[in-house]
């Protein structure tokens, strides 16, 4: 189990507010680590998560402010339409790029604690629906911090937790009851200030090594920048999209599914304003024209039906031949 938790970072989705509730509910009064909570909720109007937490235990709970310090024993939470980040000792507010989805999302908290605290961080994921918030706990793991997912069979929407789960980012899979005590334990009073943490992270990111990779980012396009250092690569763009090399190679195929949707409907509409054409041509006696109109609509056609094969008939790997006899 890690010692010197310096910073407990959550996130929740769909049933997190109960699963938040619950859970600072348990915790100490003494506590030595600070949190920052980071819940999906919509953009306009304002949360009230903060009253919620505020009340739910005994640690003092805030609504985030662009600049203000990180502290031991305060609950730091996320404001509507804005990620919350960590910048050394303060938490900072950025109205950047939506990630996954979704801002304030998960994942730029988990990142942004695990290059400034390290392994003196804590990740957990709570209840919530799809899967922000999974390549952030893989990022935590990677620099040795420690890292939770409620146990799904307890949360009221596992997706979430799940997703971390099998994107191989949790340690541990615990109840609620679990990780109130696992922060408590792992909060030392006799750890590193989070100024000593931040300044032996800034050491050792001197180690990193980044280059300019040969991909683009599969959200605005910008090109990718490669971070490697030995905790594990990342893929970051100019814009702010960052990527683990699992989820890069996730969202890469989903906008590469999209995009050959979105060629397939280009295609049918080539084809469609080609017959109009040939129609219209052969109304006004222009028979060659119509004529090479319903070429080019046939062609359109032939290419369209390909690509809708490609993506409708998925072939199972493992029944692909090797080329010795047997299957994959």
């Amino acid at each position: 189990m890690a010692e010197g938790v310096v910073l407990v970072t959550i996130g929740a989705s769909a049933g997190g507010v109960e699963a938040l509730r619950e859970l600072m509910s348990k915790l100490p009064r003494d506590l030595q680590a600070a949190i920052m909570v980071v819940l999906h909720i919509p953009a306009a109007g304002a949360s009230v998560l903060p009253d919620i937490l505020d009340r739910a235990g005994p640690l003092p709970a805030v609504k985030a402010q662009s600049g203000m310090p990180i502290e031991p024993g305060t609950i730091i939470v996320a404001p509507a339409d804005h990620h919350l980040i960590v910048s050394e000792t303060h938490a900072q507010l950025d109205r950047g790029p939506r990630v996954n989805g979704h801002r304030p999302a998960i994942d730029p908290l988990f990142t942004s604690a695990a290059a400034w605290y390290g392994p003196h961080v804590m990740g957990v994921v709570l209840s919530g629906s799809l899967d922000d918030g999974a390549a952030g706990l893989l990022r935590l793991s990677q620099v040795g911090a420690l890292t939770v997912a409620q146990d799904p069979n307890e949360a009221a929407y596992p997706a979430l937790p799940q997703a971390a789960i099998e994107r191989g980012g949790a340690q541990k899979i615990l109840l609620i009851d679990e990780i109130a005590a696992l922060i408590a334990e792992s909060s030392d009073s006799h750890a590193m200030t989070m100024r000593e943490v931040v300044a032996m992270q800034a050491r050792s990111e001197e180690t990193s090594d980044t280059q300019l990779s040969p991909f683009t980012c599969p959200n605005c396009h910008g090109t990718l920048w490669e971070i490697t250092d030995p905790a594990g690569t990342q893929f970051k763009c100019r814009t702010g999209h960052s990527f683990s090399v699992d989820s890069l190679v996730q969202v890469a195929s989903e906008a590469l599914d999209d995009a050959l949707w979105a060629g397939y409907r280009a295609l049918l509409e080539q084809a469609d304003l080609c017959r109009r054409m040939s129609r219209r041509m052969e109304t006004v006696g222009n028979t060659a024209t119509s004529e090479r109109y319903d070429m080019l609509a046939g062609d359109a056609e032939r290419r369209a039906w390909v690509l809708h094969e490609g993506l409708v008939v998925h072939e199972d790997p493992s029944d692909v031949d090797t080329g010795d006899g047997r299957a994959s």
